[in-house]
């Protein structure tokens, strides 16, 4: 590959990893908003159904999240070893650390879940 094609598969990787952080987002804010709004009124069923999904979506796009960015990293190799000169530092553990932070934003997220459902008796 040429030093402009590996650096618009970069670009074009990062887009990606972007759009799977999006989704994280998106899916913990609408279980977050499903657990506040009705998550002590659900059944067992539903609310085991609604954090079922929630999981798998959610670690999903985490796993996507690792993925791209261990591709955008070896993409990066191979950039820097066409052409060292041109290239600035970068943070090379950086999606391990984002997909970490998600990882613990969805066990809180159904420690929430759980909080609402199981409330102290004060």
């Amino acid at each position: 590959m040429t030093e402009y094609e590996l650096i618009d598969a970069i670009n074009g990787t990062a887009d990606l990893l972007t759009t799977s952080f999006s989704l994280y987002v998106t899916f913990t804010t609408a279980y977050l908003i499903c657990a506040y709004m009705v998550g002590s009124s659900l059944n067992r069923s539903q609310c085991f159904v609604i954090t079922v999904l929630y999981g798998a979506s959610a670690g999903i796009t985490t796993l996507a999240m690792l993925s791209i960015g261990a591709r955008i990293l070896d993409l990066y190799s191979t950039l820097k070893l066409t052409n060292p000169a041109r290239l600035g530092p970068i943070h090379d553990w950086i999606y391990v650390e984002i997909s970490a932070i998600s990882i613990v934003g969805i066990f809180a997220s159904f420690k929430f879940m759980w909080d609402l459902r199981h409330p102290k008796a004060e």
